[in-house]
C-alpha cells in the first residue's frame, strides 16, 4: 500500500502552478490513497465555499482515492461571527462526502482519519481551537474496537498530546492549539491510543515544519508519531515536503518527497506487527519539554496537581501537564516570574516587578492566549500565600529545534 500524506495547503494566490507541479510529483509516485490533512485553500478564502472548491480543484492533481480532512483554519470563527459561513454544508459540495472523518481498509491495514470540527460557541476560547466532538470520538473508538486485529495508521490534522513531535511553542503552545482537543479533553485521545495497541503509526501536520528534525518522527508508548511537512510557502523553515508511506511485507517505510530537489528519501522503517519500541527512532524521555527559542530560568514542581511551571527568559510562565506530557499554555507571556505558590484551587505568581496575580487551577481562561479574544481570568492579589512551590533541578540541551529541558521524575 502506498499512502501520500499532504500537509497544510495554505497557499497564496499565484502559487497554484507551483503547487500543482509539486502535487504532480506526488501523483508520479502512484499512491494508492492520499490524505489531505486540512488547513487548505488560498489566503483569504480558507473555510469558505470558494476556498473549499479551489482546494478540491488543486487536489485533483493527485489521481487516486483520497480523504480530505479539516484543520482548525478550515472551521475557525471569531466570537462575533454570525455563523454565515457553514463549512459543514460546503464540504460535501466540494469533496463528495458528508463528513471528513473516514475509515479505510486497504491491503490488510486499517487507516483511521479524524478531523477537526467547528467548536461550539458556548465553549469558545480561541479561534484556533482543535476541537473534536464527542460523536466523532465515539465513532473513532467504535472503529478501533472493530479493527482490533488490524495494524492501524491514524491520520489527523494535529498530533496526539504527548507525541514528542517538534512544534513551535511560541506559536502553538502559546495559542493553545498544539494537539488534538487542546483546551477541551486531550487526555481522552491519549487514553484511547493506550487502549488500542494495534495503532502502529499516528501521522499529523499542523506545524508547517520539515522532516529534517530529529523530532519529526518520535515514538512513545509503542506508537510511532510522524510529522508531515507542507508543499507550499506556508512552511516555516523553507522546506517543501510531502510525507509518503509505503507499507508492504509487514513493514512501513516512512519516506520524504522533497519537492525542491525532486527526490524521495527514506527516513525510517517501522514494523507494522507486534508492539514495543523500534530501535533507532527518537524516543522522548518522560518530563522532556521543548521550549524552542526560549530558555528556562526556574522550574517549580506542583506534584499535587500533576503539573510543573517554567519561568523563561522571554517572560513566560509555562504550564506543563505531566499526564499529557505537554505544555498546556502560558499563564504569563510578558513579564519574568520570580515565585509561584498554590492555595486550594488557585495558582499564584509574583513577577519580577513585585506584582502578584492568581488564576484558577482549571479555568480554561487561565492562559494568555496568543491570538485569543477572551480576557484572561487573572486576579490581582496583595501577596503570595504560604504555599510556595519549591524550585526543582533540570537539565537542558540544544537541538536544531531549540532548547529542551528534562525534569526529574
Amino acid at each position: 500500500m502506498r499512502l501520500a500524506l499532504i500537509g497544510d495547503l495554505q497557499y497564496v494566490p499565484g502559487e497554484e502552478a507551483e503547487l500543482r507541479r509539486f502535487l504532480g510529483q506526488v501523483n508520479a509516485w502512484r499512491p494508492d490513497f492520499a490524505v489531505s490533512l486540512g488547513d487548505m485553500g488560498p489566503s483569504g478564502e480558507r473555510g469558505t465555499r470558494k476556498g473549499f472548491a479551489e482546494s478540491a480543484a488543486v487536489l485533483r492533481e493527485v489521481d487516486c482515492p483520497k480523504a480530505v480532512l479539516l484543520g482548525n483554519h478550515d472551521v475557525e470563527y471569531r466570537p462575533d461571527d454570525p455563523f454565515e459561513r457553514d463549512p459543514a454544508a460546503w464540504y460535501p459540495e466540494a469533496f463528495g462526502r458528508e463528513v471528513p472523518w473516514q475509515a479505510v481498509e486497504m491491503d490488510g491495514v486499517f487507516l483511521l482519519c479524524v478531523s477537526i470540527e467547528r467548536q461550539p460557541r458556548e465553549t469558545f476560547f480561541t479561534q484556533h481551537a482543535l476541537y473534536l466532538s464527542d460523536a466523532q470520538f465515539a465513532w473513532a473508538r467504535e472503529q478501533l474496537v472493530a479493527h482490533r486485529d488490524w495494524p492501524t495508521v491514524v491520520v489527523s490534522h494535529a498530533p496526539l498530546a504527548g507525541s514528542g513531535l517538534r512544534c513551535v511553542p511560541f506559536v502553538h503552545s502559546a495559542a493553545t492549539d498544539a494537539y488534538l482537543d487542546h483546551t477541551f479533553d486531550a487526555l481522552r485521545w491519549k487514553e484511547l491510543a493506550r487502549e488500542n495497541p494495534q495503532i502502529r503509526l499516528w501521522c499529523s501536520a499542523h506545524f508547517h515544519m520539515g522532516h529534517e528534525y530529529r523530532a519529526a518522527i518520535a515514538q512513545r508508548e509503542g506508537i510511532v508519531h510522524v510529522s508531515c511537512g507542507v508543499p507550499c510557502s506556508c512552511a516555516r523553515d523553507g522546506t517543501r515536503e510531502t510525507r509518503l508511506l509505503e507499507i508492504a511485507g509487514g513493514e512501513a517505510h516512512i519516506l520524504t518527497l522533497d519537492h525542491l530537489a525532486g527526490a524521495i528519501r527514506e527516513d525510517a522503517r517501522v514494523p507494522m506487527n507486534g508492539s514495543g519500541a523500534h530501535g533507532g527512532l527518537y524516543e522522548p524521555a518522560p518530563g522532556e519539554i521543548l521550549l524552542g527559542e526560549d530558555r528556562a530560568l526556574t522550574v517549580w514542581d506542583c506534584p499535587q496537581w500533576g503539573r510543573a511551571f517554567i519561568a523563561t527568559e522571554y517572560g513566560k510562565l509555562w504550564e506543563y501537564d505531566r499526564a499529557l506530557g505537554e505544555l498546556t499554555g502560558a499563564v504569563c507571556r510578558k513579564t519574568p516570574v520570580a515565585a509561584v505558590a498554590v492555595e486550594r484551587d488557585r495558582l499564584f505568581f509574583a513577577t519580577a516587578l513585585g506584582d502578584v496575580f492568581s488564576v484558577g487551577r482549571d479555568d480554561r481562561e487561565r492562559f494568555e492566549v496568543r491570538g485569543g479574544y477572551g480576557a484572561q481570568a487573572l486576579r490581582a492579589e496583595r501577596a503570595l500565600p504560604a504555599g510556595r512551590l519549591g524550585s526543582v533541578p533540570f537539565t537542558r540541551r540544544t537541538e536544531r529545534e531549540g532548547e529542551y529541558i528534562l525534569l526529574g521524575a
